[in-house]
């Protein structure tokens, strides 16, 4: 299975964000976003919400999994890649 990761703050969900995924949900088995938290940034909504934003935004997509993560996304990213 070929799966790939897109860790972001995706404060809020942008048409970028969700192009991105679009493409990746065409050549990947799945794609997982993991929705972190940056510790430079001071956040609109909280992670659980915009995962649900994600998640609802990306629901058409059947290869997609949101991931709501509290690590930073140096550890986030290191949890998700293969070893």
């Amino acid at each position: 299975m070929a799966r790939a990761l897109y860790p972001g703050s995706f404060d809020p969900v942008t048409n970028g964000h969700l192009d991105i995924i679009g493409r990746g949900a065409r050549i990947f088995d799945e794609v997982v976003a993991s929705v972190v938290r940056n510790p430079q940034k001071e956040p609109l909504f909280s992670i659980e919400e915009r995962a649900e934003m994600l998640a609802s935004a990306c629901a058409d997509l059947p290869t997609f999994v949101s991931s709501p993560s509290r690590a930073c996304w140096w550890s986030t990213r290191a949890a998700w890649a293969p070893r």
